[in-house]
């Protein structure tokens, strides 16, 4: 739609911008269905008859040539219905969104559609029809497609390395940055090259031990405690949203060597060894 040009108007003046902003609107809705038939195409019911005809108004429906005309930028929303409950959203930015209302449980409700026009007006209604056929079957469509999404993630089978990234940016805010980085490496480090790239529903208890035992063999046993502590957090988050059944981990208690006290000399010993007299001694 070509600019449009008012006379009389003055830059930086409130009126003559409210002016012109109203003029705009009235141009660009003259070449669209009128209100009551696109608030009655919205809502899928037919218009209310015409004064003296007793015949009713049939709802006006999108055509390629209507969704060619639509011009963007616009200074507002727009809502063009094509019948069925289904309608065009027109963004100020430009984008158009393909959207359906309807009642369920006595409740309105919007369901997307898609991107208009990557998804074509044909495909648009044939959806369309689909939703009208699970509301035919007492099926809310948001919940089925709620439903589809989670039922679709676990089918995935997510692996190790996916579900503790995903654990430790959950519990990484309630941690100090040094922390949070320190048990990321350790991960990263010992235990993603071992059983990173493993579905976490399949991964069995010795191969966490063979990864853990890689760490005892370097002597360092309190960081393979640690390790065994990380991985079984892991799993139990897994456990916990539903992607695995058990924490393998509770099957290793004890099969790690303990890591005990390490025994320091006392003063009097190591100054002995250095040949120095022991503190109570006089010189």
């Amino acid at each position: 739609m070509a600019p449009l040009q008012m006379p009389y108007t003055r830059a930086g003046c409130g009126w003559c911008e409210k002016a012109l902003d109203r003029a705009r609107r009235i141009a660009y809705r003259a070449h669209l269905p009128s209100g009551r038939a696109r608030r009655n195409a919205a809502r899928g019911a037919a218009a209310r008859p015409l004064v003296g005809d007793s015949s009713t108004v049939e709802p006006r429906t999108l055509t390629p040539l209507i969704l060619v005309r639509i011009q963007v930028p616009q200074p507002f929303n727009a809502s063009l219905g094509d019948g069925g409950w289904l309608f065009l959203l027109v963004n100020p930015d430009g984008r158009r969104y393909w959207r359906m209302s309807y009642r369920f449980a006595e409740k309105q409700k919007t369901l997307s559609l898609g991107v208009y026009p990557a998804v074509t007006l044909a495909e648009a209604r044939k959806r369309r029809d689909e939703i009208k056929e699970q509301l035919a079957n007492g099926v809310d469509p948001s919940v089925e497609r709620r439903a589809s999404k989670a039922a679709a993630a676990l089918g995935t089978d997510p692996t190790f390395e996916v579900i503790a990234r995903e654990w430790h940016a959950l519990k990484s805010s309630a941690w100090v940055a040094s922390y949070s980085k320190l048990i990321l490496s350790r991960l990263e480090a010992d235990v993603f090259p071992a059983i990173g790239r493993r579905p976490i529903a399949d991964i069995e208890p010795p191969e966490i031990l063979a990864a853990i035992r890689k760490v005892e063999a370097r002597g360092a046993l309190d960081l393979a405690g640690h390790e065994m502590q990380a991985v079984g957090a892991v799993f139990r988050y897994a456990v916990a949203t539903g992607r695995a059944t058990r924490d393998p981990t509770q099957d290793l208690r004890g099969a790690l060597k303990p890591a005990g006290r390490q025994q320091h000399p006392s003063c009097d010993a190591a100054r002995g060894a250095a040949g120095l007299p022991s503190r109570g001694s006089r010189i």
